[in-house]
């Protein structure tokens, strides 16, 4: 297994795996246009088993005004469920803090779903610990 930053050639496989994920349907040619943006905050990553992409995962990383270091977050995490329980997930949040920590970031944010547990695990496993509370608004048809 191996994990690198996402490129405009994985597009396609990036946009499957989030419609699967997410439920989203996001475009080939969406995804290229957002990833060639030079002002993007959001890194994909993502792992690759035999040369196939089986998972991805998503630092966004944002410099603050009231703070000296930037606001990171791993917005996405998402494994294939045939390649889960293989540390697949582990390596993509590892991946994820080292671009975090070379970003200047002294603290990792991971939001995840109350139901989620298999998540939670795996951050808790991996040293996280519950912290803040996150609440939110859908601010869409206001």
């Amino acid at each position: 297994m191996k994990s690198r930053v996402a490129t405009l050639d994985d597009t396609h496989e990036l946009a499957r795996l989030n419609a699967v994920f997410n439920g989203v349907q996001v475009g080939p040619e969406q995804l290229s246009s957002r990833l060639a943006n030079p002002y993007r905050v959001e890194t994909p990553i993502v792992a690759e088993v035999d040369n196939c992409i089986v998972g991805f995962a998503s630092l966004c990383l944002v410099p603050r005004v009231f703070y000296d270091t930037p606001h990171a977050e791993l917005t996405e995490l998402f494994v294939q469920e045939a390649y889960r329980r293989r540390g697949i997930g582990r390596a993509l949040v590892a991946h994820a803090e080292r671009l975090a920590c070379e970003g200047g970031a002294t603290e990792l944010f991971v939001l995840t779903g109350f139901t989620n547990h298999e998540a939670q695990s795996l951050y808790h496993a991996m040293g996280y610990e519950d912290d803040r509370l996150a609440v939110c608004k859908t601010l869409l048809g206001e």
